[in-house]
Parts: C-alpha cells; structure tokens; sequence
C-alpha cells in the first residue's frame, strides 16, 4: 500500500532528523563556549563579530549563511542583546528546520512593525500627540487637539503640526 509506504517514510525522515539535531547539540553548545570570549553565559553580537573564521564557516555548513549579524539579530528572540545557550542552539536548530533565515529575519521585521503600528494606534486612540517617526512617514505628523485628533500630511516634505 503506498499510503502506508509514505508514511513509514515521513516517520523515518522525521527520526532522522531527530538524530541528525541531537549529534549537532554537544558541538553547538561547543560552538557557544568558545564563542562566549567572556564567559558570561550569553553571546553578544560583538562577540560573534570577532569570531575566527573557522568558527563563522560552522553557520556557513549549518544555515547557509556567513553573515554573523543576521544570525545574532535572528536569534536573539527577546531582542536583549544577549543569546543564551539554549536560544543559540534551540534557534539553530529550528533554523534548520525552517525556511531559509532571511525569511526568519523577514517575519521577525513584521512582527515587529506590527507590534509599532499598534503603539501608534494606541497613542492615537487615547488622545496623545505624536511626531509619527520619519522613516515611516517621512516627515507626516499626528496632532491631538484634546478633543479630536487631526492628520496633516505634506507631500513636499515640509509638513509639520497645523
């Protein structure tokens, strides 16, 4: 039956992606160690910066990706500036998993464009005055009055409250 023999592939894949995740384990945490100059527990990103090359050509065979920066700024979830050992190589691993990690770093910058435009909308909603940031809109500004709240938006990019 090849339903039957599709699953027994998928079970089979699946365990040996398990085992292939659990051998990389000891070497990332390794990997951590001896990238963690400092020996504080948590990585920063100038301590993946100044990592030898032998070591940033372990991502390269891993994610498929060199650029140290983009890793750091990928798994560092809760955005501290440090990556403990298990965000390293929890993250590491999912990344595997998942899509390639520009499309991680992409779904991160959503989630965190949407987290940016509910603070504006809050603000909005309870009456605050805000100068919307420039790089969102270049220059357009949102000014409460107390009683109603007016838009101005200039397309010469003077713009300003009126």
């Amino acid at each position: 039956n090849s339903i039957h023999q599709a699953k027994e592939d998928r079970e089979a894949l699946t365990a040996w992606r398990r085992a292939k995740k659990e051998a990389l384990l000891p070497t990332l945490r390794r990997l951590f160690e001896v990238l963690d100059s400092d020996g504080s527990g948590a990585l920063t990103v100038e301590e993946l910066e100044e990592a030898p090359w032998a070591l940033v050509e372990v991502f390269q065979d891993v994610l498929g990706c060199s650029d140290v920066r983009l890793i750091f700024e990928t798994l560092d979830f809760a955005e501290t500036g440090l990556i403990t050992i298990e965000d390293f190589c929890t993250g590491i691993l999912r990344l595997q998993d998942e899509a390639s990690l520009e499309m991680r770093r992409v779904t991160k910058q959503c989630s965190e464009l949407l987290r940016r435009t509910q603070h504006l909308e809050q603000m909005i909603l309870t009456g605050e005055a805000v100068e919307a940031p420039p790089a969102l809109c270049r220059g357009r500004w949102v000014v409460s009055t107390g009683q109603s709240t007016r838009f101005s938006v200039s397309t010469r990019g003077g713009g300003g409250p009126r």
